[in-house]
């Protein structure tokens, strides 16, 4: 069964397709096309998930691999005991039963997990989901046009406008994260700046009456540029309102003597 899950690994990952658009291929067409000069062909399934939207669905074989595929056919795609009704798919189960899709999607992951295991790289998930959407985002990344967008819409039976919805939802998370990464360094920059500013440059922390004086004598300064007359010193206020206090202490320490 490893060409059999070779192949259906190979036609996925060549084609952008469904599992079910695999899982479909007929046995009889395979062994009845032809690639003429060596040429890559198409053949056609007629049973897919928009067969009934009126999507035509075509599966695209490269000259060696339908060679191989034609092998398969004629002399491993049958059990050796074949049921009584036997399936008219290339792609079966070991008993003769037809491939569904879901059970092809596990096949392809075990081959998939063989293949990362023999180059001694770290195993990835592979699904035929997944596959689509990385054919659309890699299309458009690598500067595909519209026309091109379309036209593997189609070959994939896909719709164009799901296609854009889900390229589109990836671009706004990433450009949402990249405005948050923006602000949080704007926000990082900014306490940095007021971190020097504070302790003048020399990384010391003033004193609280430090700072309290370091703000007065900024009022002062801003005053004098809005007013172009500098403000009455805050601490000669404070030594005023002393004042009378302090005559009034002397006053009784004679009344005393």
């Amino acid at each position: 069964m490893d060409a059999r899950n070779i192949l259906c690994l190979q036609l996925l990952l060549s084609n952008a397709k469904r599992a079910g658009d695999i899982t479909h291929l007929r046995r009889a067409d395979v062994l009845s096309a032809v690639a003429v000069d060596g040429t890559d062909i198409e053949i056609e399934v007629f049973e897919h998930k928009e067969a009934r939207s009126g999507k035509i669905c075509h599966v695209r074989i490269a000259a060696d691999l339908l060679g191989l595929m034609q092998v398969y056919a004629t002399h491993l795609s049958l059990p050796v005991n074949p049921p009584e009704k036997p399936q008219p798919y290339l792609f079966l189960t070991g008993k003769g039963e037809f491939l569904t899709p879901s059970a092809m999607s596990k096949l392809v992951q075990t081959e998939w997990d063989r293949f990362f295991e023999g180059e001694g790289m770290e195993k990835t998930t592979l699904t035929a989901s997944r596959n689509r959407k990385l054919a659309v985002s890699t299309l458009r990344e690598s500067g595909g046009t519209r026309e091109e967008a379309i036209e593997l819409a189609k070959h994939m039976a896909h719709n164009v406008a799901t296609a854009d919805r889900y390229y589109d939802k990836s671009r706004r998370v990433e450009s949402r994260h990249a405005v948050l990464d923006k602000l949080g360094k704007a926000y990082k920059d900014a306490a940095a700046e007021g971190q020097q500013q504070a302790t003048g440059g020399s990384g010391v922390v003033p004193s609280r009456a430090e700072r309290e004086q370091n703000l007065e004598e900024l009022v002062v300064e801003r005053s004098k540029v809005k007013t172009g007359r500098p403000a009455e010193d805050t601490r000669q206020k404070k030594l005023k309102k002393k004042a009378p206090k302090e005559r009034i202490s002397k006053w009784n320490e004679g009344l005393t003597d």
